[in-house]
């Protein structure tokens, strides 16, 4: 071998060397920013409108006008007969469990927001759910007044909880009247990624059941994509502090004007059903019976329930019901 090949073997080995150790600390850099990722919080916001009086919002069947006047709907919005099955399902089960759901690498804050008027006992137990639940943001709304603004509320708690303010969060929707399985901030959070800023998430498996008389009867199996149930908007605060979110539009829209991710993989919530609901007031002149035969052919059309589904819904479980109620 001659003095200058000599030269280059020595010059390729070195190179050689240089790049094997390039290539170990890109795999060790990887692996700490990983490891980084895997310990920081998942941030979630999450937001309820519970029996908020809203005259004239054209948002519900109740307060539209199209069935019910101003004074009618005051008295439909807070009658026992509508309040006490949804605060039943709302302090019993769905705050439960979303403290089940909570128990992982979540920072997460849930905003409540109902009217100043609410009767008091209803209020008296949202005052005593905020004790037992720490993580309530309670919302107390004047008729025609404004609440808490939800994705303020989201930079709050990632400085209350030292995360970056540019951390991606999730900002999601409930009903007062629906459950979220104990698993849902596992199955949102590997979404909540700068890639899917401005995105929407749907996780579309539920079980819907019609609640009467503290049980939950004829439940099935549900998929539907874009429900109300968890939807999820997956939002950033950028260096500048400008709040970059999907765009605003109702839930069964989402996907006319964002990315949507669909999810049906896992059971994410369960879809409860009523006379005294919302939707159920398209069938006010079929009386209680006519309202549950419509209830139950829509119910219907989603198979029976057979997949296990105890470890989504613990707190559900004995109450849960294939058969419908008896008479």
């Amino acid at each position: 071998m001659t003095e200058i090949e000599g030269l280059n073997a020595n010059n390729l080995e070195a190179l050689a060397r240089d790049e094997e150790e390039a290539a170990l600390a890109a795999e060790a850099l990887e692996a700490l920013e990983a490891q980084e990722h895997e310990d920081a919080k998942a941030v979630f916001i999450g937001h309820t409108r519970f029996s908020v009086h809203s005259p004239k919002s054209g948002a519900w069947v109740a307060s539209n006008g199209s069935k019910m006047t101003e004074a009618e709907y005051l008295e439909h919005l807070f009658s026992d007969e509508r309040m006490e099955p949804r605060a039943d399902v709302f302090f019993n089960y769905t705050l439960p469990m979303l403290a089940l759901a909570a128990k992982g690498n979540y920072a997460y804050k849930h905003i409540v927001s109902y009217s100043d008027i609410l009767p008091a006992k209803y209020q008296a137990q949202m005052e005593a759910a905020a004790e037992r639940f720490p993580f309530l943001v309670l919302d107390k709304i004047s008729t025609g007044g404004s609440g808490l603004n939800v994705a303020k509320t989201a930079r709050a708690l990632m400085a209350e909880q030292g995360l970056p303010l540019t951390s991606v969060f999730g900002s999601m929707r409930l009903d007062d009247d629906d459950i979220l399985s104990a698993d849902y901030f596992e199955q949102m959070a590997q979404y909540l990624t700068e890639a899917h800023v401005g995105y929407v998430v749907s996780l579309a498996r539920g079980i819907t059941a019609l609640y009467e008389g503290g049980q939950f009867y004829y439940a099935r199996d549900a998929v539907y994509p874009l429900h109300s149930k968890g939807h999820l908007s997956i939002c950033q605060y950028d260096a500048a502090g400008n709040l970059v979110t999907p765009v605003g539009s109702s839930h069964n829209r989402s996907d006319r004007v964002n990315p949507v991710i669909l999810d049906s993989r896992k059971f994410s919530h369960v879809w409860v059903r009523s006379v005294g609901q919302d939707t159920a007031l398209y069938q006010l002149e079929q009386g209680r019976d006519g309202q549950l035969a419509r209830i139950y052919r829509d119910m219907e059309t989603y198979p029976a329930l057979d997949a296990r589904w105890e470890n989504s819904f613990p707190w559900v479980a004995g109450h849960l019901h294939t058969h419908k109620p008896t008479v």
